[in-house]
């Protein structure tokens, strides 16, 4: 039997996918709108994402790296 655990490395459960989910589109937002009109979608990633998630996608964002939206030199 495969564990739970094991079974999470081969397909993510879905609070990971929401949490995904939700961050990319505060920065949709963020980007489209500015911080202050993203306070909900905020709320919502925060509740549901690790910080250390977060943190990592905070650092890919920096370097370039990260795989989800990206909004080119403009973004910062």
């Amino acid at each position: 039997l495969t564990s739970p655990s094991q079974l999470d490395l081969i397909r993510p459960p879905l609070h990971s996918t929401n949490c995904r989910t939700r961050f990319n589109e505060f920065l949709v937002c963020q980007h489209n709108k500015g911080d202050d009109a993203c306070q909900d979608k905020l709320r919502m990633y925060r509740s549901i994402c690790p910080a250390e998630w977060v943190e990592n996608w905070n650092e890919q964002i920096e370097s370039g790296t990260f795989p989800g939206v990206t909004f080119g030199e403009e973004h910062h």
